[in-house]
């Protein structure tokens, strides 16, 4: 599968779009940051199990 990497001075810095014939898919660290926030949230708002060690 042939790649090409574009420059575009319109994008945001650290933003990523990446483009298939079956649709396209955009990125930046701003949104990157945004799921990592949800997911850590969730993880903490989990009930924690308790390890039994005997």
């Amino acid at each position: 599968m042939p790649v090409e990497l574009c420059g575009d001075a319109q994008l945001a810095l650290g933003a990523c779009v990446c483009e298939w014939d079956t649709g396209v898919f955009e990125a930046d660290l701003r949104d990157q940051l945004r799921s990592l926030q949800r997911v850590i949230r969730r993880v903490l708002a989990a009930p924690q199990a308790v390890q039994d060690d005997g």
